[in-house]
This record gives C-alpha cells, sequence and structure tokens, in this order.
C-alpha cells in the first residue's frame, strides 16, 4: 500500500488535474487582456466554465464561447501520462518521484472568429493560437526566479500522500515542456476540423 493512500480522498492522478484547473482559472484575467487588447482576435471573454477536465469529441455550441481550455492525462498524440522512480525519499516522504505529464487541450470553434473577414482569418487563427500559446507558456506555467535561480511553478495539490502531515503535496518545476498546433476532427461523426493547441506540462512530486 503506498504510504498516506486513502481511497475515500483523491490520489495524487485525480488531485492534480483538479489543481491544474484551479491554476488556469486563476490566470483567466491574463488570458482574457492579451485576447481584448485589439481587435485581431475577437473571440469574446473566456470564463472559468470554459476550462474543462476530460476531452469530450463533440463540438459545443458556440453561444457558450469561442474557446475551450482542457485538461487530461495521456492522450492518444502522446500517450505518456506519468513516470515513477524510486530515491531515498525527502523530509519523511515515502522514497518515491513521480513525473506527471498533464495535457492541455485548447480547441476554437469553427465560428468564433466569424466576424473576421475572410481575408484574415487565417492571420486571426494563428494569432490566437499564439496568444492562448504565450498565456500557458508565459503566464501561468514558465516560471523563473532570477534572484533564486530557479525556475518551474509549485502547484499545491492540497494531498499528503507522500508528505506527512501537515505538510501537503506539491507538484514542483511545473512547466511547458512541449507545445504542439493541430486541426483535430470534433464533432457529430468527426466532420468538423478545428484550430487547436496542444500543450505537455511536466512536473514532479517526491
Amino acid at each position: 500500500m503506498s504510504t498516506g493512500y486513502d481511497p475515500s480522498k483523491p490520489g495524487l492522478d485525480e488531485a492534480r488535474l483538479e489543481a491544474y484547473r484551479r491554476l488556469l482559472i486563476s490566470r483567466l484575467d491574463l488570458l482574457n487582456v492579451a485576447l481584448m487588447r485589439d481587435r485581431r482576435t475577437p473571440v469574446g471573454e473566456v470564463t472559468p466554465e470554459m476550462v474543462e477536465i476530460g476531452d469530450s469529441e463533440t463540438l459545443w455550441d458556440i453561444g457558450t464561447g469561442g474557446i475551450r481550455i482542457r485538461i487530461r492525462g495521456g492522450d492518444e498524440t502522446s500517450p505518456l501520462d506519468f513516470e515513477s522512480a524510486l530515491t531515498l525519499g525527502v523530509n519523511g516522504c515515502s522514497g518515491f518521484r513521480y513525473t506527471f505529464y498533464t495535457h492541455l487541450a485548447i480547441y476554437v470553434h469553427p465560428d468564433a472568429l466569424a466576424s473576421v473577414s475572410v481575408r484574415r482569418q487565417a492571420e486571426a487563427r494563428e494569432r490566437l493560437l499564439s496568444r492562448l500559446s504565450d498565456w500557458v507558456t508565459l503566464g501561468v506555467c514558465n516560471y523563473w526566479n532570477p534572484e533564486t535561480a530557479t525556475g518551474g511553478l509549485t502547484v499545491q495539490l492540497g494531498t499528503s500522500i507522500l508528505s506527512v502531515p501537515p505538510q501537503t503535496d506539491a507538484l514542483l518545476e511545473s512547466h511547458v515542456y512541449r507545445g504542439y498546433r493541430d486541426t483535430p476532427f470534433r464533432g457529430f461523426g468527426g466532420a468538423e476540423l478545428i484550430p487547436a493547441l496542444h500543450l505537455i506540462v511536466q512536473a514532479s512530486i517526491e
């Protein structure tokens, strides 16, 4: 049995999904400033309801917003979800080091930029994906402290599975490890091609 595991509470894997959802929602103000600083990416405000756990294949109603941000573990494009390694253990922890790869899929509805002229549609899509990528990478995850020369974000999980209470578990050195532009199929019968951004966030806990 793993140290501190309680089946009546979320484990590390489940807790990290909710932790990243809370983190992204807490920084939506930065994203909305970037999206609304000019008229080149007119998709409207991104709200907390548009940040979801899990990746549905259905196409959502454009009336509920032009963007969807979805959080999941390994997927078909990069199935690695986590790695573990035995360590000496620190601060009374269990002696395991887990490295999680959390996948963020950000989708743009096909009608999200309908107000943009056909001549500017391609540019608007590309700028929008770039602003979304910059927000997650520079505005949320890839933190660097020049004073301590350390990087990566600390993401609190609120669990005490590897840590000894009153300490709580935290994902360390969280950063965007890899990013892709994509055009996946969504909607009924997979009939709709939609612009998308796929970012992989790496973080470790021990």
